[in-house]
């Protein structure tokens, strides 16, 4: 199982690809990380229900992104491919964005993202803040999931792809 690196991650998937016993560990880590976006949740009302509404939306969207830049009906494997990448992409997402945001909402009390833990009586509501947020840091996870998946298809389909896999994260310029 690979957490971080794309290029070993990449080097499975391209050769002999993950059984499902391999998928399963990947699977486990994505449920738990939506799971976990609405046990965030604070008190319910109507910017949660957005929330969830737009949350929910962007995940049928990057599903469907990722499937079509896997190929659509013509891609392989697309399940394995789609977990494991979501799961690195996720953890380099994470530690790039989330963390660092984290820190500051702890840094700065008061703040509409400032932390507080589920069951707080001094939990703000959600907000509009809150779906801003979402929509701020999200589109950048979907997007490097789909170049992802997008490399993953070139390079399969390329008979002459001999060489090493790029661990540039999907850096080489898309060509159509």
């Amino acid at each position: 199982m690979h957490i971080w690196s794309l290029k070993r991650l990449k080097a499975d998937l391209l050769g002999p690809g993950l059984t499902d016993r391999q998928s399963l560990p990947y699977l486990i880590i994505v449920m738990i990380a939506v799971s976990a976006a609405f046990v965030a949740v604070p008190k319910h009302n109507f910017w949660s229900a957005v929330y969830g509404a737009v949350f929910v939306g962007a995940i049928i969207l990057c599903t469907l992104l990722a499937y079509l830049c896997n190929g659509g009906s013509e891609g392989r494997d697309f399940l394995p491919r789609f977990l494991s990448v979501t799961t690195v992409c996720g953890v380099r997402w994470a530690v790039v964005f989330v963390l660092p945001l984290t820190i500051l909402a702890v840094g700065i009390p008061g703040t509409p993202w400032a932390l507080s833990f589920p069951g707080d009586p001094d939990r703000p509501p959600m907000g509009p803040y809150d779906v801003i947020m979402l929509g701020l840091l999200v589109p950048p996870l979907f997007w490097r999931v789909a170049v992802q998946m997008r490399n993953l298809r070139r390079s399969s389909s390329d008979p002459e792809n001999s060489g090493p896999v790029s661990d540039h994260a999907g850096l080489e310029p898309l060509e159509d």
